[in-house]
C-alpha cells in the first residue's frame, strides 16, 4: 500500500467517526493505567536542579496506594532516559484545600440531608490546622461568581474550622439543583489559592435543574484550566451519572457513588483519606536551566499495576513560575504551609490531549474503541513509514563518546555540550 492509500485510509476512519456520533465536549480520561491512577499537584523547581515533585497514586477502589518506595517511581526529562528519584516520601498529613460542595435541593430532605451533614463533619474530623475548607451548599438558583457568597450556606476558605461545621449543621434543603453553577463556583474558588493540593469535593442526589440553567462544560474547561480536580460523590438512582463521571476523570478526580445516604460517612471518610495522602518525590535534573518548557513524565509501578502521567509540562530555569490566580475572586487567607506558597510550578500536562469521545447520556463506548483503534493504528503506520524514510543521525559526547542521539541538552555522564555526528 502506498502513502496516498494510507492518507485516505486514515481520513476515512476519522470521517467515520465524527459522523457516528458527535459530543459537545472532548473527553479527557484521568492519567492512569488499568487500575492505577497518578495526579500530580505540582513541581518546585525554585532549588533547581533540585526538583520536588507532588504526586497522589490511588487505585480503583478509590483508596490511596500507600507503602510506596524510591524504587517503585520512575520519571524521565524530555523523553531521556528513565531514572529513579532520590527520595520518596509518602505523607499521610498532605496540606489540603478543599471546597466542600453539597446539595441542599428539596430531593436531599430527610435523612439524606441529615447523613450528607453527618458525613461532612467527620471529613472535616480528619482535616488538620495546616488545612483550609471553603463551603459551596446549593440548591438554585446559583451565582457562579465565586466573588459573590452567599452567607448563609456559602463560605470562602478558611482555617478555622468551627465555622464551617457551624454552616453545615444550620443547612436546609429546598429547591432545584443548580449544579453546573455551584460546581463552576466552586472551581473558580480554589482556583484563588495559591499553588498546593487544591480540590473541589461534590456531593448531589440529582442532575443539573432547571436542565437549560448554566454550561455542562463551563466548570470542567475551568477546573482543567487551573488544574483543580473534582472529586464526587452521587447519592440515589436519580443522579446524572454520565456527566458526574466526566466531569471528575476529565478534571482529574474521582467518581463514587451510593444508592444509601448511611453509606455517605465511609465514602467522605475514604475521600479524607486520598485527599491527605501525598508522596513527595525529590531528585536532581539532568537538564539545564535554561528557563524554556520541558516535559517531566512520572510511572509508578504499584503490587495492582502501573500508572504514568501524559508527560507534566514544567519550566526549568533561574526563575520560579508562578501561576497567576484568577482575578474572579480574591482569597480570603494566606496560607503558612511551604507546599501552598507560590513556589511550586503548576504542572499543566498530565492529562492527555481531548479525544472527540462523547460522555453524555446513554453512550456507548465500545464502537468508539474499535474505530479509534483502528485510525490510531493506521495513523502510527503512516508516521512510522515516513520516519523510516530518514535514517537519524547518529551523535554521541565529543568528550567521553556517549551516545546522545534523540537526548537533549548536555551529556548526563560528563556535562559535557559539545556533540559529534557520525553516520
Amino acid at each position: 500500500m502506498n502513502m496516498k492509500s494510507l492518507k485516505w485510509l486514515v481520513w476515512l476512519a476519522l470521517v467515520g467517526l465524527l459522523f457516528i456520533e458527535r459530543g459537545p465536549f472532548g473527553s479527557v480520561m484521568a492519567a492512569e493505567t488499568g487500575q492505577v491512577t497518578i495526579w500530580v499537584d505540582g513541581v518546585d523547581t525554585t532549588q533547581f536542579p533540585q526538583v520536588v515533585v507532588y504526586v497522589h497514586v490511588w487505585g480503583s477502589d478509590g483508596l490511596p496506594i500507600t507503602g510506596l518506595r524510591v524504587e517503585d517511581f520512575q520519571l524521565q526529562e524530555d523523553g531521556g532516559p528513565p531514572f529513579a528519584p532520590e527520595d520518596a516520601v509518602e505523607d499521610s498529613g498532605a496540606p489540603l484545600q478543599v471546597v466542600l460542595v453539597l446539595d441542599v435541593s428539596t430531593s436531599m430532605a430527610g435523612q439524606p440531608l441529615a447523613d450528607a451533614k453527618a458525613a461532612a463533619a467527620r471529613f472535616l474530623d480528619r482535616l488538620g490546622p495546616g488545612d483550609q475548607a471553603a463551603l459551596i451548599a446549593f440548591s438554585s438558583p446559583v451565582d457562579p461568581d465565586p466573588r459573590r457568597l452567599d452567607g448563609k450556606r456559602e463560605m470562602g476558605f478558611t482555617r478555622d474550622l468551627a465555622r464551617i461545621y457551624e454552616a453545615i449543621e444550620g443547612l436546609e434543603s429546598g429547591g432545584g439543583t443548580a449544579l453546573y453553577h455551584a460546581v463552576q463556583k466552586a472551581v473558580g474558588l480554589a482556583a484563588t489559592r495559591p499553588l498546593g493540593h487544591r480540590a473541589v469535593l461534590l456531593l448531589t442526589d440529582g442532575r443539573n435543574d432547571p436542565p437549560h440553567v448554566g454550561d455542562p462544560d463551563a466548570p470542567i474547561v475551568l477546573a482543567r484550566k487551573h488544574r483543580v480536580p473534582v472529586f464526587v460523590i452521587g447519592l440515589g438512582q436519580d443522579i446524572d451519572e454520565p456527566y458526574l463521571q466526566r466531569l471528575a476523570q476529565e478534571t482529574g478526580g474521582l467518581f463514587r457513588k451510593t444508592p444509601h445516604s448511611a453509606e455517605l460517612a465511609r465514602l467522605f471518610r475514604d475521600m479524607a483519606t486520598l485527599l491527605k495522602t501525598q508522596y513527595r518525590l525529590t531528585y536532581i535534573s539532568r537538564l539545564e536551566p535554561d528557563g524554556q518548557r520541558h516535559v517531566l513524565r512520572v510511572t509508578v509501578h504499584t503490587p495492582i499495576g502501573i500508572g504514568t502521567t501524559a508527560g507534566e509540562d514544567v519550566v526549568f530555569g533561574p526563575l520560579p513560575q508562578v501561576r497567576p490566580t484568577a482575578t474572579s475572586a480574591r482569597p480570603t487567607e494566606t496560607p503558612t504551609s511551604p507546599m501552598m506558597t507560590p513556589t511550586v510550578t503548576p504542572a499543566s500536562g498530565n492529562l492527555p490531549t481531548p479525544t472527540s469521545i462523547p460522555m453524555g447520556e446513554g453512550f456507548n463506548p465500545l464502537p468508539w474503541v474499535g474505530f479509534l483503534g483502528i485510525a490510531l493504528l493506521v495513523a502510527l503506520f503512516l508516521v512510522g513509514a515516513a520516519r523510516a524514510r530518514r535514517r537519524p543521525v547518529k551523535e554521541v559526547c565529543a568528550q567521553c563518546g556517549y551516545d546522545l542521539t534523540g537526548y537533549a541538552g548536555s551529556c548526563p555522564v560528563c556535562g559535557s555540550t559539545r556533540r559529534l555526528h557520525q553516520g
